[in-house]
């Protein structure tokens, strides 16, 4: 039986129905070795054999041990503001970086060119196909030999 299962086990019994975290069990873990004078890497060690695959990431076990031995008692995760790192906006998505001169010089004279070659040709747009914000424009090949040129 693992160890963690032991330690949870005991804990319902003391204190009844008693679910944690798993990051916060780690946490825990971590402030425990520390206070053992266990060093991070043995704390990592200790915290790989415990959870295994839902272990925290090297990286993190470490900042919370340098957390805990600089005199930090709570074990529960810093509250966040804002927006979470992983979101984006529509303006993050269309411009994902600064274009140089040339770079908007080029988007310009497309521009130019698609437009042109939309009022010249009235079906043009019909024959554009559009996925999420990608611009692909239709071809249906009539041979496996001209697929295969493609």
């Amino acid at each position: 039986m693992r160890v963690h299962s032991n330690f949870r086990n005991t804990l319902c019994l003391v204190c009844g129905e008693f679910t944690m975290d798993p990051r916060t069990e780690q946490r825990v873990c971590i402030k425990f070795y520390g206070n053992l004078g266990k060093s991070a890497t043995e704390t990592f060690a200790m915290i790989q054999k415990v959870f295994g695959g839902q272990s925290m990431s090297r990286t993190r076990v470490f900042e919370w041990h340098a957390r805990f031995r600089a005199g930090r008692t709570d074990v529960e995760d810093d509250a966040h503001t804002g927006r979470p790192v992983s979101s984006t906006t529509p303006a993050a998505t269309f411009v994902p970086r600064i274009l140089t001169a040339d770079q908007k010089a080029q988007r310009v004279e497309v521009c130019m060119d698609l437009r042109q070659t939309a009022s010249d040709d009235p079906t043009f747009l019909s024959r554009v196909i559009t996925g999420g914000e990608s611009w692909i424009y239709g071809y249906d090949p009539e041979t496996k030999q001209q697929s295969s040129q493609w």
